[in-house]
């Protein structure tokens, strides 16, 4: 089994890290990950963001959302690999550039410790560290799949 820690954000409640020298929330509830509209030009400089689906619903416990999905040709969080990744980018402003969803760590086993502020991220030996984030949309619901590249 393989094994990686990122730092989280020392001074907050919540568990945050630093993304591309961008804050990030780790959210454990969310399905989808979501980059803030503020972060598109960030988007599009390092990551060559294309749209691959316009006016696309979330709904989730602040209500629904509509905004579009991309594709990011690579992401990287800590020693994960996420090629042609897909987020959704909300049409309001978030109050992070990035939300990272308990989708992209599907198959995978994560700890979070606020005391410490580290993020543990643990790769089972049947998993690849290369992940493959879809987001899809079916009878006008977006699904998320991630599963291990081999």
């Amino acid at each position: 089994m393989k094994e990686f820690t990122v730092r989280l954000v020392p001074d907050s409640s919540r568990p945050i890290v630093s993304v591309y020298g961008l804050d990030a929330l780790i959210d454990t509830g969310a399905d989808v990950p979501v980059v803030s509209v503020t972060a598109m030009e960030f988007l599009s400089d390092k990551f060559h963001a294309k749209t691959v689906l316009k006016d696309a619903k979330i709904s989730g416990f602040g209500g629904d959302e509509y905004g579009d999905v991309l594709v990011i040709d690579r992401f990287e969080f800590g020693d994960l690999v996420f090629p042609n990744m897909h987020v959704f980018v909300p049409r309001r402003t978030l109050a992070f550039p990035f939300v990272l969803s308990a989708s992209m760590f599907n198959r995978l086993i994560y700890e979070i410790d606020m005391k410490n502020h580290a993020m543990t991220v643990r790769i089972p030996d049947d998993e690849s560290n290369v992940r493959n984030l879809l987001i899809q949309q079916q009878n006008g619901e977006l699904y998320v799949l991630c599963e291990s590249q081999k």
